[in-house]
């Protein structure tokens, strides 16, 4: 892109830019065509969808949302977004779900709204937010669709009292601090069991749903006295374990899951807040049965879901841009440095595990929508889930052909009596 075609997208006058926060930094150098670190926000609604209307309210979001007009730009030091004149254009569905939406040297916004049917997506590269910041953004777009298309008066209280400042704001600088606490993450290097199998050709991933009610899990849950993440946590690791050869059993099966940080600190940013909790269970010396595997999550989660524990977890996402060494060093060279510690910390996982929890509309709009999905990239199982009135819904996503470990995972559901629906999506988009 020529120098004058640049001049005109980026906004002439009075330049607003930020720094990528600092779980932001990450995602740049450690994106490519297997793991494109996008994730996808889906809501079914009743009717089939009208492409104008729907144009007209991503828009209106877009302005709403400041940083969601930014546009990823390389600095001599750090990544920096920089707000752009650019709009948002809504198409039909058009790629593979999750596909490339950061491209180095293009400048393009990083969140794209696409339809299909009845179906609203929104997909946002990691970089710009994380599920909590782009869900209020989803929500907006989809109040402020509805509302045109059934002329429904728009009441303030509906939309976030946060304003665009606090938005636009990176909690993570807020919440530094020079204080220690124990570092949660000092325990030794742990080589995780690694899924393998065949891929499916271009970058491709199959995503199987299922939807499941939020009554029946709750009290199954309830049972082993246990929150549904911890619940549906240790089903995907017995779904895991049943596949395991023996003589591989020594690696521990070991989840990451995301934590909300603005459950534990106060924040309205629509950006990245979160950190990340492994949850391992090694079968070579565990017994394999479902109430051990509960037991172990739940120490688990209760050991590391700490205001000194997560506190931790800020200090060492922030501390690299407080070393003085990392101030002066070249963008190049913290990219190599980000990326490889990136790999590393790859091999200690196995899948992972993100509930974005109950989504919530206004009581006017309910009987318009049907459902919420959400899922995300990667070169490794994932599992993702959000709740809408009494449904729970479960993206798995894959690159692997093979399918056995979400059937013993929806089998597993479904044999302790909990109602399971299932579909998948078709694999005929291929990336542009």
């Amino acid at each position: 892109m020529n120098f004058l075609t640049r001049r005109h997208i980026i906004m002439a006058s009075e330049k607003k830019w930020n720094k990528l926060d600092n779980a932001g930094k990450i995602f740049p150098p450690s994106s490519n065509k297997t793991d494109t670190k996008v994730f996808r926000y889906s809501c079914e609604l009743i009717e089939n969808i009208v492409p104008k209307v729907l144009q007209h309210a991503a828009e209106v979001t877009a302005e709403a949302f400041s940083i969601y007009k930014s546009v990823l730009e390389r600095g001599f030091f750090w990544y920096y977004l920089e707000r752009s004149d650019i709009k948002p254009v809504v198409k039909e569905e058009y790629k593979s779900i999750c596909a490339p939406i950061y491209r180095k040297n293009r400048i393009n916004l990083l969140f794209e709204v696409t339809y299909y049917k009845k179906r609203i997506n929104l997909e946002v590269f990691h970089a710009l937010s994380d599920g909590t910041g782009a869900l209020h953004f989803f929500q907006a777009l989809i109040i402020n669709y509805l509302s045109e298309l059934h002329n429904i008066s728009i009441k303030p209280e509906w939309f976030e009292s946060s304003s665009d400042f606090q938005k636009s704001s990176d909690s993570f600088q807020k919440y530094y601090s020079k204080k220690k606490f124990p570092d949660a993450r000092k325990d030794k290097f742990r080589r995780a069991y690694k899924v393998r199998g065949l891929k499916y050709s271009g970058y491709r991933l199959k995503l199987i749903r299922g939807v499941i009610p939020v009554n029946q899990t709750l009290n199954k849950a309830h049972e082993y006295n246990c929150s549904i993440t911890i619940f549906l946590t240790a089903c995907l690791i017995a779904a895991i374990g049943e596949e395991i050869p023996e003589r591989k059993k020594k690696n521990p099966v070991i989840i990451s899951v995301p934590v909300n940080l603005r459950n534990y600190f106060k924040s309205e940013t629509a950006r990245n807040f979160f950190g990340t909790v492994n949850i391992e269970y090694n079968f070579s010396i565990n017994s394999g049965d479902f109430n051990d595997i509960i037991k172990k999550v739940s120490e688990q989660f209760s050991q590391n879901l700490t205001f000194e524990k997560l506190s931790a977890h800020i200090n060492s996402l922030s501390k690299v841009e407080h070393n003085a060494f990392a101030k002066i060093a070249p963008l190049f060279f913290k990219d190599i440095c980000l990326k490889t510690a990136h790999d590393i910390s790859a091999l200690e996982v196995t899948s992972s595990v993100s509930n974005v929890g109950i989504i919530k509309m206004p009581e006017i709009f309910q009987d318009y929508i049907r459902i919420f999905d959400i899922c995300t990239s990667g070169n490794r199982p994932s599992v993702c889930m959000c709740s809408y009135k009494n449904n729970i819904s479960i993206s798995y996503t894959s690159p692997f052909i093979n399918s056995d470990i979400q059937r013993n995972f929806f089998c597993h559901l479904s044999s302790m009596g909990i109602k399971v629906e299932i579909s998948t999506n078709p694999l005929e988009f291929r990336e542009e």
